[in-house]
């Protein structure tokens, strides 16, 4: 009988650590499975030099095959969500869990992709998405698996007792690389930590911790555009610094009396510039509305500061008994945490999801 090929776990890694031993962690990615196949789909469509390099050897032919297919392929026959299940199909079904990464739109072997998520079943394809026979499709699949339960697992017991791994080695990152630069920056990331560690305990700082774990947990860094009222999928970030910068900012509006906001405070910089800096690595106040963290008292798409507070408490608690609730309930989770029912976001953060017998 024919064996299938082992997951990307017993195998992949092993090899892995012989090729390239000195390798770091920030070395190996995950990529949903959506995302890589609207990723291809848009890149074959293009048929630019770099993105072809960025995903195949000098020599393979499939990129062309399928520039070819998809661009002279009539959309009334075949439409872009259809090719895009289609792809995420075959990778799933030939046993596809991990690719080369690429540097400087160059494929390299030192760097993997693994790929995440789940594939609709190959009848679904063909299905209009949102159609009662599609849901029948995707309904009677779920039913032949074998029960699991899937659960929300952030990596430690709610009530927090001690800072997130990711936080931590987050400040940690931020400290080595502002060893030799700005000091005043550093010491307003240590004023951070510190003030997060005496938080520990507080149900508030709870909510906190479960967002940004979550947020920081998707394959993708998620963005608010400047007009924009829900997440989108942004340029990935490295998750530590993301999550230590997201937790920073969300201080500022729990504990403001710990942060110096009109003046530098010694060698601790002033929020106004910290805002400046923090807001280059995609987090701003528009995210902290989004998360419902915040409350905005002005009109202004990109709210300032001063124009906006902490929620009720009230409000947050109920936001966290809810979430806690949810952690028996994936989708239910994570859809309430990013304010979307797309699947996608199930799959960019899969990382946080455990299944159970």
């Amino acid at each position: 009988m024919f064996d299938p090929p082992l997951t990307y776990a017993s195998t992949y890694e092993p090899i892995w650590s012989l090729t390239a031993a000195t390798a770091s962690a920030s070395a190996v990615s995950t990529k949903s499975r959506q995302d890589f196949s609207e990723e291809l789909y848009d890149s074959c469509l293009r048929n630019q030099g770099s993105d072809r390099r960025g995903l195949s050897s000098l020599h393979s032919t499939w990129f062309a095959v399928l520039h070819v297919v998809f661009t002279f392929t009539e959309v009334g026959r075949v439409t872009k969500e259809q090719w895009l299940g289609g792809l995420a199909g075959a990778m799933l079904s030939n046993w596809i869990e991990c690719m080369p990464g690429s540097h400087c739109s160059r494929i390299t072997y030192r760097r993997v992709v693994k790929l995440v998520g789940q594939a609709p079943p190959t009848r679904a394809i063909v299905a209009r998405p949102g159609s009662l026979k599609r849901a029948a499709i995707e309904a009677e699949t779920c039913a032949d698996r074998p029960l699991k339960q899937r659960v929300i697992d952030l990596g430690s017991d709610i009530p927090f007792t001690c800072v997130p791994k990711m936080i931590d080695e987050g400040f940690r990152a931020q400290k080595k690389i502002l060893a030799k630069g700005n000091q005043k920056i550093m010491e307003h990331y240590h004023v951070a930590r510190h003030c997060l560690e005496e938080c520990l305990g507080d149900p508030l700082c709870d909510l906190l911790l479960m967002l940004v774990l979550t947020v920081s947990s998707s394959s993708v860094t998620p963005i608010v555009a400047v007009k924009g009222h829900e997440f989108e999928a942004g340029p990935r970030k490295e998750p530590g610094i993301f999550a230590a910068g997201l937790v920073t900012r969300m201080l500022w509006f729990l504990r403001p009396d710990a942060f110096p906001w009109k003046e530098d405070h010694g060698q601790v910089l002033r929020i106004p510039e910290m805002t400046k800096k923090i807001e280059h690595k995609g987090i701003s106040n528009r995210v902290l509305r989004e998360l419902g963290w915040i409350e905005v008292l002005g009109k202004r798409d990109n709210p300032r500061n001063s124009e906006v507070r902490l929620r009720p408490e009230g409000e947050l608690l109920k936001l966290r008994a809810e979430l806690l609730r949810l952690r028996r309930d994936p989708a239910g989770f994570i859809a309430r945490v990013f304010h979307s029912q797309e699947s996608v976001w199930v799959e960019r953060c899969s990382g946080i999801i455990q299944e159970r017998p």
